[in-house]
C-alpha cells in the first residue's frame, strides 16, 4: 500500500468513482442497466500535484453547464483556481452548485491553499 497521503488520496477518490459508477442508484450506467469496466488513469505523477489559490469573484455569475443527464444544470461560477505547471500559470474556473458561494471539499478549508490535480500528461 503507498505510503505518501498525497498518492493515498488519490487512488481512494479512484476507487470511490469507479464504485459510484458501477454501483451508485445515481449512476447512468447503472439506471441504464448497462455494463461499467473500471475506468482507465494515466499511472499517478507527482510531477502534476500542484499547488494553487482561489481567486473569488466580486459577484459570482450563474451559469448554465451541459450535463450528461438533464441537458443543462445551473451553476456559479465563483472564480479561478490559479496554479503553475511546467513553468506556465495556468487557470480553472471554480463552479458551485449548492447555496452560497463556497466550495466545498471534505479534506481543505478554503481558506488553505488549495491543491489541484492535474490530470493531462502534457499540461495542456
Amino acid at each position: 500500500a503507498p505510503t505518501d497521503p498525497w498518492l493515498q488520496e488519490l487512488l481512494e477518490e479512484r476507487r470511490q468513482k469507479d464504485e459510484f459508477m458501477g454501483r451508485h442508484p445515481e449512476s447512468p450506467f447503472v439506471s441504464a442497466r448497462v455494463p461499467f469496466n473500471p475506468l482507465r488513469y494515466f499511472p499517478p505523477d507527482p510531477k502534476f500535484r500542484v499547488r494553487g489559490r482561489i481567486v473569488r469573484m466580486v459577484t459570482p455569475q450563474e451559469a448554465y453547464l451541459r450535463t450528461n443527464r438533464d441537458g443543462s444544470a445551473v451553476m456559479r461560477y465563483i472564480g479561478e483556481l490559479v496554479f503553475a505547471l511546467k513553468g506556465r500559470e495556468l487557470r480553472l474556473r471554480v463552479y458551485h452548485a449548492g447555496r452560497g458561494s463556497e466550495p466545498t471539499s471534505s479534506s481543505r478549508s478554503a481558506t488553505r491553499p488549495a491543491a489541484a490535480r492535474a490530470t493531462a500528461r502534457d499540461g495542456t
